[in-house]
């Protein structure tokens, strides 16, 4: 094989394993059972493997399609984590504050604690 297998193949065999079926898959994935039976047609073919059993309308991955779900399973996990990690990067969660000390001391500190438990994503720095 020279090509990586479809994305959209891919994601129909994953989601066909999870949920127990093609038609489950294709409601998940707004797509026609049809649709998702052809994704894992185009695959097995591709691969040369066969990754369902079917016996009438029910589907079963073969211990080949288990392995291989376990290890597609993982990939998209590591998408998932790569993609967090890139748009979460050099976004700033930081609150810096600056103010007349006579407005920090009357107003601002005596509310700070309550603003602080309610957003416990930012980190609140005051400044000077």
């Amino acid at each position: 094989m020279s090509a990586l297998p479809s994305f959209n193949a891919l994601k129909a065999f994953e989601a066909a394993v999870r949920r127990g079926s093609f038609v489950a898959a294709a409601n998940e994935l707004n797509l026609t059972p049809s649709a998702v039976s052809h994704q894992i047609k185009l695959l097995e073919e591709q691969l040369g493997v066969q990754l369902f059993s079917r016996v009438g309308r029910s589907v079963f991955p073969t211990d080949s399609g288990e392995r291989y779900f376990r290890e597609v399973t993982a990939a998209f996990s590591r998408i998932k984590t790569a993609t967090i990690d890139l748009t979460s990067s050099g976004k700033s969660d930081r609150l810096s504050v600056h103010s007349a000390p006579s407005f920090a001391t009357q107003w601002l500190l005596p509310r700070l604690p309550e603003f602080v438990a309610a957003h416990p994503e930012l980190d609140v720095r005051g400044i000077g």
